[in-house]
């Protein structure tokens, strides 16, 4: 394995520094991985006349979950966009190493299984020296007591660590001159939690009088919306793990009026989960300091979940 850093040090006078890092296994292909220090005025020095009394440190992970589905039920896009925000309330000076499960050669580590990224941003108070692929080490020097982007990072094609599994079946039954809609919702999440909410759009054809009946195979309550909704609104309060949730509603449309209409996607709307979707956790957090307080946190939401029909 050859493995090269190029385009280390750019003289950045207030523009992003780049890390280009690649290797070549054998007569693979050329694999790039690009990581980017990225400059914030805003949280470079502490504010005057600020005293801390101990040592406190907030870190948030944040993600942001887009799936899109196609009309066979096959996922055809999974990318996770997520952030780790940082707040150092540091009373001494020192360093900051962060430790994560980020592994470009997929080794096991003992803490959590590893994480591939496809591309890294990192702040500016990050040494990007100890910063490498097969060593997730976040060595930062904390720039002030103001919140912070310590680090930015992208997921593709993550097909297996969705939420939710969602079968939707949209049946033209001419004689009736009406639709049979049937949604299956289960939640595949392994954290131990419950959802506040959850919020599915199933769309209807827009004519002019629908008559829509519905029944529900477990718990919730859905309600036709008519224009310009047009589309079954179904609310679920709580969302258990590994439940399976039913809806079936039969949509009766004029027989003077066309079946046939410009289908939009089905939509699913969620409260943030307090895990992380992409498995992507911070191991262990070391300060150069005597003592100091830690706390992580993980915010999982879903941005985008469509399924055409």
């Amino acid at each position: 394995m050859v493995a090269q850093f190029g385009n280390q040090e750019i003289v950045h006078f207030g523009f992003d520094r780049t890390i280009c890092w690649r290797e070549e296994i054998g007569a693979r292909k050329w694999k790039r991985l690009y990581f980017s220090l990225e400059k914030e005025r805003s949280a470079e020095t502490r504010a005057s006349g600020l005293v801390l009394k101990k040592n406190e440190i907030y870190l948030d992970v944040i993600e942001r979950l887009d799936v899109h589905i196609n009309t066979n039920g096959g996922v055809e896009r999974a990318d996770i966009v997520g952030k780790v925000t940082a707040e150092c309330l540091m009373a001494e000076k020192g360093t900051c190493d962060v430790l994560s499960n980020i592994s470009e050669t997929g080794a096991n580590l003992k803490s959590a299984p590893p994480v591939r990224l496809d591309d890294v941003t990192l702040h500016s108070c990050v040494d990007h020296k100890q910063f490498a692929p097969s060593f997730a080490k976040i060595s930062f020097t904390p720039p002030g007591s103001q919140r912070f982007h310590l680090m930015r990072y992208r997921l593709t094609n993550q097909k297996s660590r969705l939420p939710f599994k969602l079968h939707v079946l949209y049946m033209k039954d001419l004689d009736r001159h009406a639709y049979q809609i049937d949604v299956e919702l289960v939640s595949s999440f392994k954290d131990k939690q419950q959802l506040p909410e959850v919020r599915l759009v199933a769309p209807v054809p827009s004519a002019s009088y629908v008559k829509c009946q519905i029944k529900i195979a477990s718990v919730g309550k859905a309600e036709y919306h008519a224009a310009p909704t047009n589309a079954i609104v179904w609310t679920i309060p709580s969302c258990a793990v590994s439940t399976t949730h039913k809806l079936s509603a039969e949509v009766i449309v004029p027989r003077n009026e066309s079946l046939d209409w410009s289908r939009p996607p089905l939509r699913l709307e969620c409260s943030p989960l307090l895990c992380s979707s992409s498995g992507f956790h911070l191991t262990s957090v070391k300060t150069g300091t005597s003592k100091a307080d830690i706390w992580v946190r993980y915010i999982s939401g879903v941005a985008s979940f469509t399924h055409n029909v």
